[in-house]
């Protein structure tokens, strides 16, 4: 029993010996690896560090002239434009000029039947000769010969000249039954037609000179420490395409309306062309402030931080670009630039496109704005 047993035990040891030996084959095996690729890893991660680098587009800074304007609205106006109206009541009897017409000065317009008032005036003209001659003869007698009275003679002497104002009176009124151009100028519209009755103050038509025009502008309040007598405008129109004009403001006025809060200047407008015609709306800039030699930056490359603003520009150091933060002091702006007082210098690299994914010591690469067709370049 106990040699069966033994036969067993000898035929199963060859079997369990080439097993253990592959188990531990395989255990060497795998630990022979895992220590071999330990030091690649390392050394990976020490040679093959990543670097972020953010493309940016910068301008570069120079210094330079500014003006920060006042945008307004206006109106042009004529200069010379007027409504004539009677003088004299009676019955219209002709025009001698028609609307649109080219007139003179001093040109007849319309005449007012004068009829009644000339027959006035030949009255008054022989009653006024006729105290004329009896005050004549009265200073005669008095001053040479002494006769009569002082008192009569001053008498006559006061009918004389009654009689010679009231003839000139009625002379003016019966030139008044004319109406006549004050300026040279255009009849822009007539008020009343031939035949018709017109009353004293009456219009008849207006007149109308394009030769010399203004601007009226008004201006709000806050802006008063700003605009004077002399300041220099810009004016353009939204109906005349190419045309700007430049000017001065020959008016400004003292009082502020209490309505709109606003007061009123006047701009002297020359128009070669004969383009601007009256009651167009005017696009006015006024010249608030005019600066030489600043540096000036578009707002859309600042950034806002907690105390104020900042910018970045783009400086080269050994390893390369980088962006380079700067805290800036600001002066006046209009429409999208801005004057930078301190912050930023002549010579700096402004960075205007990517500044919204820098920040101070980020690598940067400069590339050349984006063309029409998409492309960029990049700056060596």
């Amino acid at each position: 029993m106990a040699a069966t047993s033994s036969r067993k035990a000898g035929r199963v040891a060859p079997a369990v010996l080439p097993i253990a030996a592959l188990a531990l084959l395989l255990l060497v095996s795998a630990c022979g690896k895992t220590q071999g690729e330990q030091p690649d890893a390392a050394a990976t991660s020490e040679t093959d560090e990543f670097v972020k680098i953010i493309n940016v587009e910068v301008e570069n800074l120079l210094p330079t002239a500014f003006e920060e304007f006042i945008r307004l609205t206006g109106t042009v106006k004529a200069e010379n434009d007027v409504i004539l109206s009677a003088e004299e009541s009676g019955r219209v009897v002709r025009f001698f000029a028609d609307k649109g017409d080219a007139i003179r000065r001093g040109q007849p317009i319309a005449k007012i039947d004068d009829a009644i008032m000339r027959a006035t005036v030949a009255a008054a003209e022989a009653e006024s000769a006729l105290a004329a001659e009896s005050y004549e003869r009265q200073r005669e007698v008095w001053e040479e010969e002494r006769i009569g009275t002082e008192l009569t003679y001053l008498e006559k002497k006061r009918r004389a000249a009654q009689a010679a104002a009231r003839l000139q009176l009625l002379r003016t009124r019966l030139a008044h039954t004319t109406v006549r151009a004050p300026f040279d100028g255009t009849i822009e519209a007539r008020y009343i037609d031939a035949g018709e009755m017109a009353s004293i103050g009456a219009p008849v038509v207006r007149v109308l000179s394009t030769s010399e025009l203004k601007v009226e502008v008004g201006v709000p309040e806050r802006f008063a420490p700003d605009v004077r007598v002399g300041t220099r405008v810009h004016i353009v129109f939204d109906v005349l395409r190419g045309v700007e004009l430049e000017g001065r403001v020959r008016f400004a006025g003292n009082a502020v309306d209490p309505e709109n809060r606003t007061f009123p200047i006047e701009i002297a407008l020359e128009d070669p062309q004969g383009v601007i015609k009256p009651e167009m709306i005017a696009n006015v800039r006024v010249v608030r402030h005019e600066l030489e030699n600043v540096i000036v930056a578009p707002q859309q490359a600042l950034r806002q931080a907690e105390d104020g603003f900042v910018a970045y520009v783009a400086v080269e150091r050994e390893e390369g670009a980088f962006a380079e933060e700067r805290h800036l002091v600001l002066g006046p702006h209009y429409a999208d630039r801005v004057v930078v007082e301190e912050g930023l210098r002549s010579g700096d690299r402004l960075i205007t496109r990517g500044q919204m994914l820098v920040a101070e010591g980020s690598r940067i690469r400069i590339v050349e704005p984006m063309t029409r067709n998409g492309s960029a370049g990049v700056n060596p």
